[in-house]
């Protein structure tokens, strides 16, 4: 994306003073040219331990090859330079290599004889851009920093073995370049200049007001894709798996990056709707499901296919995230001055300035109100919430729900979390989900009568039957089959009576169950005795009454499927089985599938599952378990915490009660802050901090930090453990703290703090004993 964005300003670049010149390098056979005296010689320049060189030249010295001649192997082949392609250390090793001609830009341009680019007053300087094997280098258009920059090269050449492709190298000038410098660089290069960047890493470089134009090769690939498989005999639910796999990740490369326009959208669906309803060339199918219906989750009766427009959105919100967290990227540098160098990200008055509408998002999924933080609530000097402020600005709800939230001793800035993932960081999967939960919460606003059926698709699709079983049991569901009552109401045909019975309106419950002449097949008594005792309105009724009071979904399942299929292939005159066989072969049909499905072996070891207890601490050290208990009734939460030593004597312990409901793992990080700052007042200073809570303790061991809402009280937890002079963290299950989770318990029933010094409650004896003979 800085590359994108230092090309379209270096084509607008209009200055009098002098130009500036891009200059796409292409390196011919990267990988093969590769010296290996250089890569040791960067390795160690870069301070890698010897051991580790020696073992990486080994692997990359020991490769030989065969060629096959007339089918038979040549003699071994033992090369002298080069890395291995397709070897999952390669790539790692060419970035290795171009830190020599990164190293040497750099240097050139700190002793001043190149000056990069910059995209406004206050941005950074841009010599070079690299990814891999693709190179982008900046200087001004001028013959003493070409001649510095081909230089470069060819020192660069000669050391790692490199060859530039001069014919796939290209030059680039800006606006006011004058002609006869331009002449004057192309000569000493020997390349061409070019108006502009076709495409830079697979994207297009320039995009301007024909953004159409300049994104139509999706479609291309998207229709070259199904043109290939429209020949092939595939089930809709085979084509369900292309679409998701495959189609609907093409744009997936481009759309992080780029708005896509909402027409070219439009126009891939639409290939993608008539490629999964079976349209093949000019042969037009119904689409018995409008497309937004579609994009819904499974779970709510949907196939999940992506809204392209959202998914853009959900994409590009991934970079704003970025902007947001990722300060020391170049990225973040780049783009922070150029567009907002006076604000925070969500303070951009013109989302759709930046980049050509890549983040004209606006705000769908980061909101947030300008020139105000959180800290303006809090009281600087007790850091409490400011519960006159907090009452004052907010509902009476609203208030109470903040004044809930546990806040950190410590004055950290404000930070964004991501409330809908499990780690509380913004992935574009959770985003899209996102956006398709409020689309869906909107929808059903509006819906006058709304069918909680959640339970009906999830058994569905979850059932072990064959995914094109499932999908005809979906369109039945639907009212999406093509049966005589909705042709008939797409005035299609003439009638709308069943082709069985001629007795009646065939709909989707008439044709699959009802029907007098699939008696036979429904004849069990045992299984299907209800068909003539209960009555069904439509087949998702009759579906959710199988589900909820009997055992049979599969059976039932793989039974209307074959008897759709006889019903078509009679009606086409084609060969099918009887209607008395139906029955006898759907059973069978489906024990052979159940049959074939992979599961998982018998353990060969049987074990036995073994009590987790409480471990003692190596010697010298004590250990801190701790443990949180939330008490949602009465909106209190307690906090246990139990330090011993190695003999598993204790050595202090306390039960404190927090007059506020908090979550799980608040409440777990407030004990862990607790636990150190009662055992630092203790005077333990070599400890193991335990709990039984996977998260806080996963997220303590972290360098980074935590963006959920206890992230500020483990930074608590960091800064105490600095009164310490050896401190680790541990896991163990809740069998390994059940004492600490006894106290925890116990706070409910104390009206603040209680604290017991080599001693616990005397209720507690009894866990303190079972603890004991596990190391004794």
């Amino acid at each position: 994306m800085v590359a994108f964005e230092t090309l379209h300003c270096l084509q607008r670049y209009n200055s009098s003073r002098h130009g500036y010149t891009a200059i796409k390098l292409d390196m011919s056979k990267a990988y093969d040219r590769v010296e290996w005296h250089f890569l040791e010689g960067i390795m160690k320049k870069m301070g890698f331990n010897e051991g580790w060189i020696k073992l990486i030249m080994l692997c990359v010295s020991t490769v030989t090859y065969s060629v096959l001649v007339n089918g038979e192997p040549s003699e071994l082949i033992h090369p002298t330079r080069g890395i291995r392609q397709g070897d999952p250390l390669s790539p790692f090793l060419f970035l290795l290599c171009t830190e020599g001609l990164n190293g040497m830009i750099k240097k050139a341009e700190m002793d001043g004889d190149i000056h990069g680019f910059s995209l406004c007053r206050r941005g950074p300087k841009l010599t070079h851009l690299l990814f891999a094997d693709d190179c982008l280098l900046f200087c001004r258009a001028t013959m003493d920093e070409c001649g510095r920059v081909l230089d470069i090269l060819k020192d660069y050449e000669e050391a790692s073995g490199q060859k530039i492709n001069k014919t796939k190298t290209a030059l680039f000038f800006s606006k006011a370049t004058d002609a006869a410098i331009k002449n004057n660089i192309k000569e000493a290069w020997g390349v061409p200049e070019i108006m502009q960047y076709e495409k830079y890493l697979g994207l297009p470089s320039f995009v301007g007001k024909g953004k159409k134009a300049s994104f139509n090769y999706i479609k291309e690939r998207v229709w070259r894709k199904i043109q290939g498989w429209e020949g092939k005999l595939l089930s809709q639910a085979g084509r369900e798996v292309l679409i998701k796999s495959v189609i609907q990740a093409i744009p997936t490369y481009t759309m992080g990056c780029f708005k896509i326009p909402l027409g070219l959208c439009n126009e891939i669906e639409a290939m993608i709707k008539k490629f999964w309803w079976g349209q093949r060339g000019d042969r037009r199918k119904i689409h018995w499901v409008k497309w937004n219906d579609l994009t819904k989750s499974k779970a709510v009766g949907g196939i999940g296919f992506k809204d392209l427009a959202m998914y853009n959105d959900s994409l590009l919100a991934k970079q704003a995230w970025r902007l947001l967290h990722d300060h020391n990227s170049l990225f973040y540098k780049v783009f922070k001055a150029r567009f907002f160098p006076n604000t925070s990200r969500l303070g951009i008055q013109d989302w759709a300035l930046m980049h050509g509408g890549v983040f004209s998002l606006g705000g769908t999924l980061f909101k947030g109100e300008r020139d105000s933080s959180v800290d303006i609530l809090i009281d600087p000097q007790t850091r409490q919430w400011n519960v006159e402020m907090v009452e004052g600005l907010f509902h009476e709800e609203e208030a109470e729900l903040i004044k809930q939230i546990p806040l950190s001793s410590v004055a950290s800035e404000d930070i964004l979390y991501w409330p809908y993932s499990s780690n509380d960081v913004y992935s574009s999967k959770s985003g899209y989900k996102f956006l398709k939960m409020e689309e869906e919460l909107m929808d059903r606003a509006h819906d006058s009568v709304v069918d909680d059926d959640s339970q009906v698709w999830k058994m569905l699709w979850s059932m072990n039957a064959p995914q094109k079983v499932k999908t005809l049991l979906w369109r039945a569901c639907r009212e999406a089959l093509p049966t005589k009552c909705s042709l008939f109401w797409r005035k299609i045909t003439e009638e709308d009576l069943c082709v069985r019975c001629r007795a009646a309106t065939e709909n989707s419950l008439h044709a699959l169950w009802s029907c007098t002449e699939l008696d036979l097949v429904w004849e069990d008594p045992e299984l299907w005795s209800f068909r003539n005792e209960v009555q069904f309105l439509s087949f998702k009724e009759l579906l959710s009454w199988i589900i909820k009071h009997t055992q049979l979904l599969e059976l039932f399942a793989v039974t209307v499927w074959s008897i759709w299929n006889q019903r078509n292939h009679v009606r086409l005159n084609q060969p099918a089985d009887a209607i008395h066989q139906i029955a006898y072969l759907s059973k069978k049909w489906l024990a052979e599938y159940q049959a074939r499905q992979v599961s998982p072996g018998p353990s060969l070891i049987h074990t036995q599952p073994t009590r987790c207890r409480w471990l003692p601490p190596p010697s010298g050290a004590v250990k801190i378990n701790f443990d949180g208990a939330t008490f949602p009734k009465e909106k209190k939460s307690g906090i246990g915490v139990v330090i011993r030593d190695t003999r598993g004597l204790v050595i202090a312990s306390c039960s404190k009660v927090v007059h506020q409901v908090l979550s799980v793992s608040d409440i777990e990080a407030l004990a862990a802050a607790w636990a150190l700052s009662f055992a630092s007042d203790v005077g333990v200073r070599q400890a193991i901090l335990e709990g039984d809570s996977l998260t806080v303790i996963s997220d303590l061991r972290e360098d980074g930090k935590v963006l959920a809402p206890y992230g500020l009280l483990l930074e608590d937890v960091k800064v105490l453990s600095l009164h310490f002079e050896e401190l680790r963290y541990s896991h163990t299950k809740r069998e390994g703290n059940s004492l600490a989770h006894g106290l925890a318990r116990y706070a409910l029933s104390i009206p603040d703090l209680l604290v017991w010094m080599e001693d616990v409650l005397p209720q507690f004896y009894y866990v303190l004993q079972t603890d004991l003979p596990s190391f004794s």
